[in-house]
């Protein structure tokens, strides 16, 4: 049985992993749709329809890009121990792809690390252009023209001249210096709480009691498709769960 903690905590999960907004921009949040002709069962909490695996838990999903993001609520109602392995929810494409499992906690979490090695990159480029452009500073060109005569005629002249000033560029690279730490400690600092977030939220492999339940997070690596079939392993055996994408409004 699930109880409201339980889904109080899922909630929790849910509410910065998973979004409901249908964007082209982020997450959208998928419909359990039926199966074989059976309407899937549902429980809903703050908004978030679940669609229940028999009575050891409930599952809700959304896919963002080449991802899909599942919220995994499981309970030991059995008498034995139950080992719950991100490896027994298993995406079947409808197309006939090979079937993909969710990742291992250790696999999310070394793809999260190159893609943050990836930003730290791009920052460091951002970094180097505006040191390159604070050295630029000190430099300013003036153009002056003007006419002439003398005994011999008169025309017309023109040029530029470039003038370097130490001390205005001493101050540009300074504060470009001060703007590029920050940058780079503001990613860190983003970096460190996205990793404690996932760290904390991503379900990996965990025994659980008779009794005891866990909630959190899996991802599966896929290609765009409008139908996830998908198997989930629960103490009181496989369930099949089918999301699509939600209907326009």
């Amino acid at each position: 049985m699930i109880t409201s903690s339980f889904r109080r905590g899922a909630t929790l999960l849910a509410a910065p992993l998973l979004s409901l907004t249908a964007c082209a921009s982020g997450p959208v949040a998928l419909v359990p749709q039926s199966v074989d002709g059976r309407s899937p069962e549902l429980t809903y909490d703050d908004g978030v329809a679940l669609a229940k695996c028999g009575e050891s838990g409930a599952v809700a999903a959304s896919r963002e890009d080449g991802e899909l993001t599942i919220l995994v609520l499981v309970r030991n109602d059995g008498s034995d121990e139950f080992l719950f392995d991100p490896k027994g929810i298993v995406l079947h494409p409808y197309y006939g792809d090979e079937a993909v499992p969710a990742l291992a906690k250790s696999e999310w979490m070394d793809l999260l690390e190159s893609r943050q090695n990836a930003a730290k990159f791009w920052t460091g480029v951002a970094a180097g252009l505006n040191s390159y452009s604070a050295g630029a500073q000190g430099y300013s060109t003036t153009t002056y023209s003007g006419t002439y005569s003398d005994g011999y005629g008169h025309g017309w002249y023109s040029g530029t001249a470039t003038t370097y000033d130490p001390y205005k560029a001493s101050l540009a690279r300074q504060q470009a210096n001060a703007e590029n730490q920050e940058m780079f400690a503001r990613l860190a600092d983003a970096h460190a709480r996205e990793r404690a977030a996932w760290s904390q939220a991503y379900l990996g492999r965990t025994t659980l009691s008779p009794g005891e339940e866990a909630v959190g997070v899996v991802k599966i690596l896929m290609r765009p498709i409008d139908r996830y079939d998908v198997t989930i392993r629960m103490p009181d055996g496989d369930h099949e769960v089918v999301f699509v994408e939600p209907s326009d409004p």
